[in-house]
């Protein structure tokens, strides 16, 4: 038995069914869009409310500072303002941890495995450093790391202690490099 159906309505008949059909399809699917731009619509509406409240208390911030004319507070405006400009400035100038770990990785070490980088910030008068940690094959990689670490244009002093090249293979070490200003 065939298992197609077999549809024994008149000719029109089915015509007006299929018109039928893609009429209700035509109306869930309106319907389906207009749901869907009201409910895009419904989330737009915090994030319109919160920038007219941006632009509300931005400018209750500036006419404030229009009719502030305490010279007092003015001036202890301007000197905050001055501050956070030199302290925006220094950062600007100063090498990013980042960028100095980069120069730290790209130092030639072959036979030396690193396990631990720590960058400590210039504090007063100490300069930045960084600590490195690892595992070295042999005396001669040691050295060699010790070098091109030396070598380096980013480090002012290597410091590694001695004790380091006690064992001959297999060198745990721990090494400080004090960065140049």
């Amino acid at each position: 038995m065939n298992s197609d159906t077999l549809n024994l309505l008149p000719l029109e008949r089915q015509r007006l069914l299929v018109r039928r059909y893609r009429f209700r399809l035509a109306i869930v699917a309106t319907f389906l869009g207009v749901l869907l731009v009201a409910i895009a619509g419904a989330m737009l509406f915090p994030g319109i409310s919160y920038l007219q409240g941006i632009e509300t208390s931005s400018s209750s911030i500036g006419e404030r500072a229009v009719t502030n004319s305490d010279p007092v507070q003015t001036e202890a405006r301007v000197a905050a303002l001055r501050s956070g400009l030199e302290a925006l400035r220094a950062s600007a100038s100063a090498r990013s941890a980042t960028r100095l770990v980069e120069d730290m990785l790209s130092v030639s070490r072959p036979g030396v495995r690193l396990s631990m980088l720590s960058y400590t910030e210039a504090v007063g008068s100490a300069p930045s450093a960084l600590v490195v940690s690892g595992i070295a094959t042999t005396r001669e990689t040691l050295h060699a790391y010790e070098l091109a670490l030396r070598a380096a244009s980013f480090a002012a002093k290597v410091e590694l202690p001695v004790s380091s090249y006690a064992k001959e293979t297999m060198i745990p070490f721990t090494l400080t490099v004090t960065l140049k200003s």
